[in-house]
């Protein structure tokens, strides 16, 4: 089967070409900060399952101090507790979010959870049935400009965008012309048109933008700071049966970069994952170590490809996007829901990072993995610590003419 979509156009020729292939803008990458604010997009399971399905916030603490951390639940009428937490050294706070919560349909909404840490925390946000949770990016690493990737096909749901205020500003989401065609009033096809959609956000106010077809490569243009997440309410990626929903935390303009490695998700080797690739400007240059071919995308096309191997490494001349996708399908047995994961750039990397391992609740079953990207010596030192922390299991990849290589640590807790 191929898996290799159509190029969506939608051109931007506002921004001059970037001359150096090291793309440094922005620093290194972290999703600790001290102030996030949290939307809860539309879920298919919550329609199916409203008696079941819930969504779940996991607030994390690094350090080795105990963290003072204040929650303000705003519900949809605007009313707003506040809630006040002690979370011990490196461990971590559950939450579990009303159903009201949960934006339903397109339009603004008030219901959403302001997280505050005097101390650097992590928010990953969690559903409990057929659903892919996110990890949610700090306040401090908001933009003004973004190119959302989402995910669409016939039978399915809706492609989403959710845009979250911190302060009072004007949204612009410029929808570009799509190859997919539609009826018009005449019973004719044409090329769906390009849509511009303004709106006024409040300070913490929350947009939830739903299409029936893909808006990836749209532009996102703010006049300060927001955070923005995309994906689809529910659908189903490749020929597996298993509809679920999904969404991932967008990196901003300033987030993207020209070198980019993804690993396979661990138990897909026979199903294999899909790499989206999109770019940021006119006439990018790609490489995809797995495609023989060359790749030339301009400002919000791009393509995607099925891998196997449990690398995959993509390089470009300018900033791109590479989100990977896991698809539908069962895993010995075991249902796997598709998956939606924006890949950070290698320019990002952190060169010190604490991972919390978080006992997960309301779960039949969970399996959490730690895939760790780096140098051969530096990932020699996460090996030594995995052989002193059983149990594990330690897999390692490389690429040819490469330095890069991952391991893949098990590490579950529930």
């Amino acid at each position: 089967m191929d898996y290799t979509r159509g190029i969506s156009s939608g051109r931007d020729n506002t921004r001059g070409r970037n001359s150096s292939k090291d793309n440094t803008r922005g620093g290194s990458q972290s999703t600790y900060g001290t102030k996030f604010l949290i939307p809860f997009p539309e879920v298919g399971s919550a329609s199916i399952l409203p008696n079941q399905f819930k969504y779940q916030v996991y607030i994390t603490n690094p350090d080795s101090d105990p963290a003072n951390v204040t929650v303000i639940e705003t519900a949809a009428d605007g009313e707003s507790e506040t809630h006040k937490y002690d979370i011990m050294s490196r461990s971590t706070k559950v939450l579990s979010v009303p159903f009201s919560f949960i934006m339903k349909g397109e339009g603004k909404f008030q219901q959403h959870l302001e997280i505050t840490s005097p101390t650097s925390i992590s928010v990953q946000v969690l559903g409990t049935h057929g659903m892919d949770g996110f990890v949610a990016h700090p306040v401090q690493a908001w933009d003004k400009v973004y190119r959302p990737v989402t995910y669409w096909r016939e039978s399915g749901g809706e492609a989403v965008l959710v845009i979250v205020a911190e302060q009072a500003t004007q949204v612009t989401i410029t929808i570009p012309m799509q190859d997919s065609k539609h009826l018009s009033i005449y019973n004719t096809l044409y090329p769906r048109p390009e849509v511009k959609v303004d709106r006024d956000l409040a300070a913490g106010e929350v947009y939830q933008l739903k299409r029936n077809y893909d808006i990836t490569g749209c532009l996102v243009i703010a006049g300060s700071n927001i955070g923005v997440l995309s994906g689809s309410s529910i659908t189903r990626i490749g020929s597996g049966h298993e509809n679920g929903s999904f969404y991932d935390w967008v990196p901003g303009r300033s987030k993207q970069g020209t070198d980019f490695v993804v690993t396979l998700t661990p138990g897909r080797d026979l199903l294999g994952d899909l790499v989206l690739v999109m770019a940021y400007m006119d006439d990018t240059h790609i490489i995809i170590s797995n495609d023989s071919r060359r790749i030339m995308l301009n400002s919000g096309e791009h393509i995607m490809r099925i891998f196997h191997s449990q690398m995959v490494h993509v390089e470009s001349d300018f900033p791109i996007t590479v989100v990977k996708f896991g698809q539908s399908g069962g895993i010995q047995g075991v249902q796997g829901y598709p998956t939606m994961t924006y890949i950070p750039p290698t320019v990002l990397y952190m060169r010190n990072e604490i991972f919390v391992i978080k006992k997960i609740e309301g779960f039949a079953s969970m399996e959490q993995t730690i895939v760790v990207v780096g140098t051969a010596g530096g990932l020699q030192c996460v090996a030594d610590w995995m052989r002193m922390a059983p149990p594990t299991q330690t897999l390692h990849g490389g690429l040819p003419d490469s330095i890069l290589e991952f391991t893949l640590c098990a590490a579950s807790r529930g």
